[in-house]
């Protein structure tokens, strides 16, 4: 499928291009056939191209049901997963992406079919891998909702916005992504907070919809 429009621009001048178009019977992407997308966007001068851009996505559907449970292309799914941090063990917290797969290659060998990727934003290789390979992933943007995550003199409240959105525009496009989590051990759902924590989390679902409407946001809550 090929699409293209014209944009006339000045020098310096910044535009928005919107483009859509469909796909006609799709392979969908689930965990046994995780079947993959490109759209590669090609920016020309005249007839020289100047810029080019390439995105990998893939088809699919989730679905949350109360009586049905995880829906994934309408067939429910029992989630076996785990909880990752960053780091590699003994090999510390770069991001070795022999190190990465091999993890996961063991994990997907265990029966492992999803993992929590805690509390931060983690290399993209590990969605890639997770892309690729059929394993769903909640992605989680930060720890605590205290000054801590940014370091000591960085108010959280300043911060998460900015950070937010570079990560929900960095990871939507990915299919192994399920679900959003905003938060971990956030203590502001006990009682002292009560006037900051739910407002609070009203506001940052409404804010990742803002750039991605199609997934549901939670949040890690503390152990209580």
């Amino acid at each position: 499928t090929e699409i293209s429009n014209t944009a006339p621009l000045a020098a310096g001048e910044a535009y928005t291009m919107k483009q859509s178009c469909v796909i006609g019977n799709p392979l969908l992407w689930d965990l046994k056939s995780p079947n993959l997308y490109k759209v590669l966007s090609t920016v020309y001068y005249g007839n020289k191209a100047v810029d080019t851009y390439e995105s990998t996505f893939g088809i699919r559907s989730i679905e949350f049901d109360r009586d049905k449970g995880l829906l994934v292309n309408g067939n429910k799914v029992l989630i076996k997963g785990v909880n990752l941090h960053h780091d590699l063990g003994p090999l510390g917290a770069a991001a070795f992406e022999r190190g990465i797969a091999r993890r996961l290659e063991g994990l997907k060998k265990l029966g492992c079919n999803g993992i929590r990727l805690s509390h931060n934003p983690h290399d993209k290789f590990i969605l890639e891998w997770c892309d690729r390979n059929g394993m769903l992933v909640m992605d989680e943007a930060f720890d605590k909702w205290e000054d801590q995550f940014f370091g000591e003199g960085n108010n959280f409240e300043k911060h998460w916005q900015a950070s937010l959105k570079a990560f929900i525009k960095r990871d939507r496009n990915h299919p192994s992504v399920f679900l959003w989590s905003v938060g971990n051990e956030t203590e502001q759902q006990r009682k002292i907070y009560a006037q900051f924590g739910v407002p609070q989390l009203k506001k940052m679902v409404e804010f990742v919809h803002q750039f991605e409407p199609s997934r549901k946001v939670t949040c890690g809550l503390h152990p209580s």
